[in-house]
This record gives structure tokens, sequence and C-alpha cells, in this order.
């Protein structure tokens, strides 16, 4: 039964969004026959103009894309479709739309509110509508809840949190075996070290010693670049090379200072002196 919600975010650029089915157990007529299933979204239209424009949910990386597919596809069931990687271990999904539609391409990071591409009937799909999924650590949640604004999905934290091989404080932290790990294996808290500059699927590789930065066996595990905030990254400042030759004069505390005055007072009392004399020899000729 399809209704409509009052939404607090948008995967739809115009608002409107109106559920045609819901998050859960259903039954579908779809192929020529009837299908029971667990969907693991939500499916909606715009209530006005039926299509409309995608957008993103919230700011988040984009992880996976595709925008080939032309119509109804067993095979490639969800279409044409963007896949966004958020903070916090949350990604969304936005399936079944239009051939040739798609705007972003993977390693891009978009702003919530920002165009995907547009509503469409790709894949194992029986009309236009927009399949919208959300995933914490992997597992599909009920997407209702973070439309109505009722819980909160976060922002991705961005792609460069980390410029370079950089020591970054973690607190509780999620950490991944890998770039793809689905679910995190731990979570860290302290001081480690960016193992090296490059980000592969959202995640840098992290070690525990900065010796053992880029030495092969000694990575520690990956964390999400979004769950890497920009105030617990630090860096060794850069101190200016010292030129050929170069010498630092002593800071001089003032009753040093005050003696060297006096000292170069005396030398020069006693060049003058000197002059005196010389000048009194001179004029007695």
């Amino acid at each position: 039964m399809a209704y409509n919600i009052e939404a607090a975010i948008h995967p739809l650029k115009n608002g409107g969004e109106r559920v045609t089915s819901a998050y859960g157990n259903r039954t579908i007529y779809i192929n020529g026959g009837y299908n029971t299933n667990f969907h693991g979204g939500i499916d909606l239209v715009n209530r006005v103009t039926g299509t409309d424009y995608i957008v993103a949910a919230a700011r988040g990386y984009v992880t996976a894309a595709r925008n080939t597919i032309s119509g109804y596809s067993e095979t490639y069931s969800s279409g044409n479709y963007i896949k966004l990687e958020h903070s916090g271990g949350y990604t969304t999904e936005y399936l079944h739309m239009a051939k040739g539609s798609v705007a972003v391409s993977v390693g891009d990071v978009v702003e919530k509110g920002q165009v995907l591409g547009y509503m469409g009937t790709t894949g194992w799909s029986t009309g236009n509508h927009l399949h919208f999924g959300i995933r914490l650590n992997g597992s599909t949640v009920d997407p209702e809840p973070y439309l109505l604004g009722s819980k909160a999905l976060p922002n991705y934290g961005g792609t460069a949190t980390v410029a370079g091989e950089g020591r970054i404080i973690l607190n509780s932290t999620p950490l991944y075996v890998s770039s793809t790990a689905v679910a995190p294996s731990n979570r860290l808290s302290g001081i480690y070290y960016i193992w090296g500059s490059t980000m592969i699927n959202g995640r840098y590789r992290i070690t525990n010693r900065a010796e053992n930065i880029g030495k092969a066996g000694q990575v520690t595990g990956w964390v999400n670049a979004s769950d890497i905030r920009l105030e617990d990254v630090e860096r060794v400042p850069e101190t200016a090379p010292e030129t050929e030759n170069s010498e630092t004069e002593p800071i001089l505390e003032r009753e040093q200072y005050e003696q060297k005055i006096a000292d170069l007072t005396g030398r020069l009392d006693a060049a003058a002196s000197a002059i005196n004399a010389i000048k009194a020899v001179v004029e007695t000729f």
C-alpha cells in the first residue's frame, strides 16, 4: 500500500516523497508472477510528478556507480545506481536510475542535495521509482526513520583529511582488516600513524609506530577517512634548512648584554686616550 511521507531529508530533488514499497518482507507481482522477498530499502516516487531527479541524502563519497543498463534485467537487478559512503559505518544506495543519467563517478565527494542522476526503471523493476537504501556496517536498516528525521544520517568527513603520512589520534575508531571489509574487526583509541598517503575505497592504512611507515607487514589495519577528524591529525612542522656556514647568535641575558656594552665602551675610551696621546706627541715636533 502506497503512502506519502513528510520527509526531513530528501532523496528526491523536488521532495514530495511517496512510498510505493516499504522496508521489510513483501510480495510483488513482477515478470508474470508473484514474488515474496525481503525488501532491503524503500521505494519512492514524487507524489506530484512521478519521476524526479535523485539527490544525495547526505554528504558522501562515491564508492560504486553503474550507468549502462537499458531496462529490465534480472542479472543486473539494481539497474543503474550510485552508492555513497558516509561517516560512522553508514552507506546509502540509489538504485534503478535511468541509463545515461548518472552524474557522478567513483571517487567523487558529493554534497547533500547534489544531483546523482534521474529516476528510472532499470534492473529488477516494475516501473519508474527510486530504491533508496541505508546500510550500517554492511547490514540494511529501515530508511524511513532517517528520512523522517527521527534518526540522523551522518555526513562524510571528506576525502583528504590526511595529506600525506601523519600522526592521528583515534577515539574508539572502527578498524578494518582490509580496504573492502564490510564490518570492523576492532576499535582503536590512541596515537597511530597513516601508513601511506593513498586512500583506497575511502580508507587509509594505519600503523602503530612511526618507524613502521612504508614497511611491508607493518600495517595495523584500515580506518575510514570519514572517521578521522581534521582536529585529530597532527603533522610535524617543517623546519627551514640551515644554510652553509650559518651561525646563530646566542640570546643574551640582560646582565650579559650590559656587560658587553661596558666592555665595548671601555675599549672605545682606551682607543680615544691612545689617539690623544699620539696627537700630543705629534704637536711637540
